[in-house]
């Protein structure tokens, strides 16, 4: 085995002379093994419970998840089609995109007692 200097070991590149570059995050999986779908999904649509989806039961989840997705669009779209066109030009995108980014307000659900001993909600 070579030596190699003490800097090379600091910044990782004995790492990727050891394990070599296929195996870090990005390469492509060449195994034929198939992807498993989530638990969730297969619990959902497996319609005659043999634990795998069939074809028609796929074409079940693809239908919901493409309508799930237009329906998004839709309220996407009422909500920020200021100009009620029927589509989002660039500034209504920038809007969508700005409000996307924000974090949703949470109303505080906090509660304050009164002298009364009744509990009044705080602003």
């Amino acid at each position: 085995m070579k030596f190699i200097p003490y800097q090379c070991l600091r910044s990782g590149a004995v790492l990727l002379l050891l394990v070599g570059p296929a195996s870090f995050v990005g390469a492509q999986d060449t195994s034929d093994k198939p992807k498993q779908l989530p638990s969730a999904i297969v619990r959902k649509y497996d319609a005659d419970r043999d634990g795998v989806l069939n074809e028609e039961e796929k074409a079940a989840w693809k239908a919901d998840v493409q309508r799930g997705r237009q329906e998004a669009q839709a309220r996407r779209l009422e909500k920020f089609d200021t100009n009620r066109d029927g589509k989002l030009d660039k500034a209504e995108k920038a809007t969508a995109a700005s409000e996307g980014a924000k974090p949703k307000k949470v109303e505080s659900r906090k509660k304050s007692t009164s002298e009364g001993g009744a509990e009044t909600p705080t602003p």
